[in-house]
């Protein structure tokens, strides 16, 4: 018997022993042990964390693009302000800052990211001076170049961790179906979005390169404008007889669905626009003003009008999605004298044609935007109302109750409520908390 008792107080020793060491070292701080304290293995599978953002080698590269295992490539963090390029912040985007919760996120491939324009001038910079005047940081850019829908489809999930209300994804009809047949049907990962089974990666639409003689055609309008086309270029991702490219507009479509339910589980806003190619922009005054420029540059506008059409109409069949079109507005400002692409090949707009882009977007993502952006509002937390606050556009008041607002002349009626993670880029400037309407009347803080 004594024997038993002395195994089963053994046994009970043991068993206390270990569960304190698992505690201790999965939770030091249930023991009143210092969690700054507390030990963890070295991997040298796993890097430390900072270590995966500040990566040596993506920091000292000379080239904006680096390879990604699942993007295939993303903007070089930290890359500088180099006239037309740049800047971009520690995440490889282009923005002087990475915000917590920015309100509008806009997704797309060189054409949004900006090339040929200083970061101020892109249109996603445009686009929210237009819609925030006093205020910046509510619009953050999650766009790289030579990015296709694949990569949109890939990168929305992290862009819905930054809570935004709305996401704006620009389709460009320049490379996109190139981009998207390529890495669809070369990287099994996203075996399931192909179109046709039939078709392997061998099957790639092949691109005239800028340098093909005759296919760089120079046009001087009678305007003075001057810029110069690449219609075989253009035309490698457009070419309605060729079945692969047919297979990536196809795809554009499948991944913006998928990227519409995405948004729609987490009740985000989202908004489709495509960017035409600068041959489709100038495609009306080359008619205005007869200038023949060929059966290829004619071929180019017809094939990519039909792509244009098909997958418009596709994104405005995306229940709870909506679809801006971009391409009137752009085709008439190019009527006029001023210059929205540069005088040579290249094909991304300057500042005056981004411009174009973020005005035609400006009405459709203002009704999408539906958080207030001052006044009085109701933060909740987990569904539960929180806390109540004063936006302006300054920054953020804290209100102790309601009753302070109502003895300083607001008349309230119903109190919008948004979640809290949506106040993050307010700054903090004071409490409201005495009677004085001088100071605190909605008038007085420029509210009515």
């Amino acid at each position: 018997m004594k024997k038993e008792w002395i195994l089963t107080l053994v046994s009970v020793v043991i068993t206390v022993v270990v569960a304190l060491g698992l505690v201790r070292w999965l939770a030091p701080g249930l023991l009143g042990y210092a969690v700054d304290q507390r030990l963890v293995q070295v991997s040298e599978e796993v890097p430390p964390f900072f270590n995966n953002i500040f990566r040596e080698d993506d920091l000292s590269t000379d080239n904006i693009l680096v390879n990604d295992p699942v993007l295939v490539a993303r903007g070089r963090p930290l890359f500088p302000d180099v006239q037309g390029m740049g800047p971009n912040d520690i995440l490889g985007f282009r923005n002087r800052n990475v915000p917590n919760s920015p309100n509008i996120i806009a997704i797309g491939d060189s054409q949004t990211y900006g090339n040929n324009a200083h970061l101020e001038l892109n249109w996603p910079s445009q686009l929210e001076k237009a819609l925030f005047p006093d205020s910046l940081g509510r619009i953050y850019n999650m766009s790289t170049g030579a990015w296709g829908s694949v990569n949109y489809l890939e990168i929305i999930d992290t862009a819905l961790h930054f809570n935004p209300q709305v996401i704006i994804v620009a389709f460009y009809m320049g490379n996109d179906s190139y981009s998207d047949f390529r890495n669809t049907y070369a990287i099994d990962a996203y075996a399931y979005l192909r179109p046709d089974l039939t078709l392997t990666s061998s099957d790639q639409p092949q691109f005239q390169t800028l340098s093909e003689p005759g296919d760089l055609l120079g046009v001087e309008f009678s305007d003075g404008v001057t810029t110069a086309f690449t219609p075989g270029y253009r035309l490698s991702a457009n070419d309605r007889s060729v079945p692969s490219v047919l297979a990536g507009y196809d795809i554009m479509a499948r991944t913006a669905v998928l990227m519409a339910e995405k948004a729609a589980s987490q009740e985000v806003k989202i908004v489709f626009t495509i960017i035409p190619t600068k041959e489709m922009v100038y495609s009306r005054k080359i008619d205005a003003e007869e200038i023949n420029l060929g059966e290829e540059f004619r071929t180019l506008i017809n094939d990519e009008n039909l792509n244009t059409q098909e997958l418009a109409e596709a994104l405005r069949q995306i229940d709870g999605a909506l679809y801006v079109d971009i391409i009137a507005q752009m085709q008439e400002a190019a009527m006029s004298s001023r210059q929205l692409y540069p005088p040579d090949s290249n094909g991304h707009p300057f500042a005056e044609g981004y411009g174009v882009i973020a005005q035609s977007l400006l009405e459709t993502v203002n009704q999408a935007f539906t958080m207030p952006l001052s006044g009085a509002v109701g933060l909740t937390k987990d569904g539960e109302l929180a806390r109540i606050v004063v936006l302006t556009n300054e920054g953020l008041w804290d209100v102790p109750t309601v009753d302070i607002l109502l003895e300083n002349n607001w008349e309230l009626t119903q109190i919008p409520a948004i979640p809290y993670t949506w106040i993050n880029n307010f700054p903090y400037l004071g409490s409201i908390n005495e009677v004085d309407p001088e100071r605190f009347s909605p008038e007085a803080m420029g509210l009515q």
